[in-house]
């Protein structure tokens, strides 16, 4: 068997882990820098928004151990399993740093275990996405040397365009530039996000929510105008924070423009992204956006 593994930061619903096999490795969340919460096994999604939109709080995310990691592969390896594991972008987070010394631990002890790390280069929903191609690859039969060959141009083709409530919360984790942050917020000016091969960048700055949301729009709009692009080759999901009645609005009007369904929109799919605490943290609140990703036949 195939063991499929992520940090908590893919924002995958539990009910999917669960009925897809992923395993979760969770990052911790703290709210005043001493006591530290398993995300989403110890501190659940709602309580996080509730503190942070509610009481005004400003949390912070804090990687996986080395151990977090090793006992996972530990365990999967002594079941004679194999290890497919990805993390969020190394440029976000510490997570791929810690899982990549538990896999040079293990496999000192395990020289012929089939076990893999990947630096996603992706984060919450494109992350997500990533997970899903590989339950596919999985599920339609490919070994462990089939999907390991296909990996590298997977992460590589993946994206996320979005837009957030204000530049408040990348400035305090220094996320951006302070110059950015700085002119945008004397203006107060949303910005538009791209994070691509694990570099997360400005693609414009609008003066409302809805014209930062249009700049979402207009940016997919320009990449899929490409004939190198064809949207019959990729899969797509939305990504929303706090506000689900926003989610749900911006899903009607992606599938309405470009034409697409997403994943999360197909017949029995349970398949949706919440952004959770360990995005959020960062973003604030208000994240909207889309991830799109190469279909693994494709590549």
């Amino acid at each position: 068997m195939i063991r499929i593994m992520s940090d908590s930061a893919c924002d995958v619903p539990v009910a999917y882990a669960k009925a897809h096999q992923v395993e979760i490795v969770p990052l911790y969340i703290t709210f005043d820098g001493e006591n530290y919460q398993k995300d989403r096994e110890e501190l659940s999604r709602e309580e996080f928004y509730h503190r942070m939109v509610d009481e005004g709080a400003f949390p912070m995310s804090s990687l996986p151990s080395v151990d977090d990691y090793y006992q996972r592969f530990k365990e999967a390896l002594d079941a004679g399993d194999s290890v497919i594991c990805i993390t969020i972008t190394n440029t976000l987070s510490g997570s791929y740093g810690s899982a990549h010394t538990a896999y040079d631990m293990i496999r000192e002890e395990y020289p012929e275990g089939e076990i893999a790390v990947y630096d996603s280069l992706q984060n919450t929903a494109s992350q997500a996405l990533v997970v899903e191609e590989l339950v596919r690859m999985r599920d339609d039969g490919l070994s462990f040397a089939q999907m390991t060959e296909k990996i590298p141009a997977l992460l590589k083709s993946g994206m996320i365009v979005f837009t957030v409530g204000s530049l408040e919360y990348l400035r305090k984790g220094g996320r951006i530039g302070k110059l950015a942050t700085s002119a945008a917020g004397k203006l107060n000016l949303r910005p538009l996000l791209i994070l691509e091969n694990g570099k997360l960048g400005i693609g414009g700055i609008s003066r409302t929510r809805k014209k930062s949301i249009e700049e979402v729009y207009h940016y997919i709009e320009k990449f899929f105008g490409n004939p190198e692009h064809n949207k019959l080759n990729y899969r797509f999901t939305v990504g929303h924070g706090y506000d689900a009645k926003e989610g749900e609005e911006f899903r009607d009007t992606v599938e309405e423009r470009f034409g697409i369904s997403l994943l999360e929109r197909k017949p029995d799919s349970d398949f949706i992204v919440e952004i959770g605490a360990v995005s959020a943290v960062h973003t604030g609140p208000h994240a909207l956006g889309i991830a799109f990703i190469r279909k693994y036949e494709t590549l």
